[in-house]
């Protein structure tokens, strides 16, 4: 979709191509449908590239001890981020960082649309915090990322 510079996203610059994702529940019948939409071979090609980006990922770690976040974040201003971002708010933060957020619902990431089928990183930010924190927060994306191989498992399965 390209549109214009909004009051809520000021700062992209006309003509900026934004892609908006709307994360589906595991038992959402839209995740069903989507799902029975590709073929077991286009969900072969998927799974791939999402194992190909945690092997790229992991690799860009250990040459540069960050991380690309592929999961997203989403917030409709910059006050509900700021709310977001408040103490008492850490414990539903937790809650989604471990539980919700994989890459089969990644905020980041774009499936292009057939014949191509390819994941797109679309949003790219760096963690802008101190050393220890980001040594937890890589450390913790490390092992969901077994989680996630797991889940790209299933949809290869279908």
């Amino acid at each position: 979709m390209i549109r214009l510079p909004s009051p809520v996203l000021a700062g992209l610059p006309a003509g900026v191509v934004d892609a908006w994702c709307v994360p589906l529940q595991p038992e959402s019948p839209a995740l069903s449908r989507w799902r029975l939409t590709l073929s077991p071979d286009e969900r072969t090609h998927i799974a791939a590239q999402l194992r190909e980006i945690i092997r790229r990922s992991l690799s860009f770690y250990r040459a540069t001890a960050s991380m690309p976040d592929l999961y997203g974040r989403t917030s409709t201003s910059a006050a509900e981020r700021a709310r977001l971002n408040k103490p008492w708010m850490l414990p539903q933060r937790l809650w989604s960082f471990v539980v919700e957020r994989n890459l089969l619902r990644a905020h980041n990431l774009l499936l292009t649309p057939a014949p191509e089928r390819r994941i797109v990183l679309v949003d790219y930010d760096l963690v802008r915090r101190g050393r220890l924190y980001r040594m937890i927060y890589f450390a913790v994306r490390w092992m969901l990322f077994w989680r996630d191989h797991l889940l790209i498992l299933s949809l290869r399965r279908g």
